[in-house]
């Protein structure tokens, strides 16, 4: 079973925390010391909604 805690980007780890509302999960984590957020109906999809978000903040080039 897959570890939804905590995940890595560019050898650098991320922890992850979850909140729970009526049909959402969010997860939050702290890319650079700024809280990012990303949402999903399972902890599964809101952890795979995170990481592609932290990935495009920190691999993003134009």
């Amino acid at each position: 079973m897959e570890n939804y805690n905590e995940f890595e980007v560019n050898e650098q780890r991320f922890k992850v925390t979850y909140k729970y509302e009526k049909n959402l999960v969010w997860a939050l984590t702290y890319v650079n010391g700024q809280e990012v957020k990303a949402h999903g109906d399972t902890d599964q999809t809101a952890y795979w909604a995170i990481q592609n978000h932290v990935n495009t903040i920190l691999n993003f080039r134009l």
